[in-house]
């Protein structure tokens, strides 16, 4: 049993109370318009309806960028510094992906980071902002 049925309401089905046309397209527009109109809604009961509750912002306190420490690093290769280890074996750790080991750099501009591992004849393109960061092999 509905809510509506327990406490008598009861949906407006009937058009003797409308001023609209009497054709089949009206009355579906009237139904369209009023909805879920009820009785005692009609009768002039009002409804209201509970606020949302504020959203709760926690602050968050700043945090250190943990790759700081490592692009200090002398085995760290950067897009500026990349030329001079061309011919160096590196590990590249792109995001959401497994480390690439013993590749070479072969491009690394503002859009695309190419690489070459070792035994294959293609190199390989990806966006340079999914490059975590390039370290040299020991």
């Amino acid at each position: 049993m509905t809510e509506e049925q327990k406490t008598g309401a009861k949906k407006i089905t009937a058009h003797s109370h409308c001023d609209h046309e009497a054709t089949k397209a009206a009355r579906a527009k009237c139904r369209r318009a009023k909805g879920k109109i009820t009785v005692q809604q009609s009768a002039g009961a009002t409804v209201t309806a509970k606020p949302a509750p504020a959203p709760k912002v926690e602050e968050i306190a700043e945090t250190p960028a943990v790759l700081d420490g490592v692009t200090d690093s002398p085995n760290v290769v950067t897009r500026e510094t990349w030329k001079s280890h061309k011919d160096e074996n590196v590990t590249i750790h792109i995001y959401n992906r497994m480390p690439v080991k013993n590749a070479r750099v072969t491009g690394w501009g503002k859009v695309y980071f190419d690489y070459l591992v070792l035994g294959a004849d293609k190199s390989v393109r990806v966006p340079a902002d999914e490059v975590e960061r390039v370290t040299l092999n020991d």
